[in-house]
């Protein structure tokens, strides 16, 4: 008796049970190893640099027409650039993040713990989405604000640049949702970055024959922040894409919860 007076039960129920836990174990992936520090130098070389690369060696004159006018053309390279190898660089980091787990056989031991197993996909959504948000949009973001202040004098207008970045977040956020369900449907992470991938590229291609297809997918958002970021006036249907994109999120949420509570390990 007095070597099991300290043990108290613990009653875990319901989707959330374990999901504290399930977040630290995914945090510790990315902040308690040098993977963030990886990441961070590399959306910083790909994205910042690229800055660099294209226009940043002509000043112009600070803050006059030559200087705006070089801000036009690097906001229009920035969200070119974080909607095609930001897109790519989000594919590639969520890809593996419950394929790796059914590989290794991890998921069958983590769920006999006490953790549900919506809770195990939230937090894979909920981990990945957070490093997304701060490594590929937050930093290269405030870095591309004080490049443009040092260079030009000049900074983005406010608030229509914000909003700009947060269709490019969107978007992201979108294939986070979507590549995590695909790792619930395959088994290997050819099949689940090769569709992630292929859908990015059929947005170059199915608008020229579905013509409507821009309004039910994400592929214009990153144009859309871009014409916001420059102060261009978006189309009426404009607010049609945000909308299916937050709709396709959570259907990929609910469809991913859905499979992995039928998986069998």
């Amino acid at each position: 008796m007095s070597a099991t007076a300290g043990l108290v039960p613990v009653k875990s129920s319901g989707w959330s049970a374990g999901l504290g836990n399930m977040l630290l174990k995914e945090h510790g992936v990315w902040w308690r190893t040098r993977r963030w520090l990886v990441h961070l130098v590399l959306w910083i070389v790909v994205i910042n640099g690229f800055m660099l690369l294209v226009n940043f060696g002509d000043r112009g004159d600070d803050g006059g027409p030559r200087a705006l006018q070089k801000l036009s053309e690097l906001l229009e390279v920035f969200f070119r650039v974080g909607g095609f190898f930001a897109t790519v660089g989000v594919v590639t980091v969520t890809q593996s993040v419950v394929v790796q787990e059914k590989q290794l056989g991890t998921a069958a031991w983590l769920l006999t713990k006490p953790i549900a197993r919506p809770a195990f996909i939230v937090a894979k959504l909920l981990a990945t989405a957070y490093a997304v948000l701060f490594l590929m949009v937050l930093v290269p973001t405030t870095l591309f604000l004080l490049q443009t202040r040092l260079v030009f004098g000049v900074v983005p207008a406010m608030p229509g640049f914000g909003q700009g970045v947060a269709l490019l977040a969107l978007s992201h956020l979108f294939y986070v949702a979507l590549t995590v369900m695909l790792g619930t449907l395959f088994n290997a992470r050819g099949a689940v970055s090769g569709t992630a991938i292929g859908f990015m590229f059929a947005g170059f291609i199915l608008p020229n024959v579905l013509a409507w297809s821009p309004l039910a997918f994400p592929w214009m958002l990153p144009e859309f922040g871009a014409g916001l970021a420059l102060g261009r006036a978006l189309p009426p249907w404009s607010n049609w894409p945000v909308l299916a994109t937050m709709g396709w999120m959570v259907v990929f949420v609910a469809v991913a919860i859905w499979r992995w509570g039928r998986e069998e390990f």
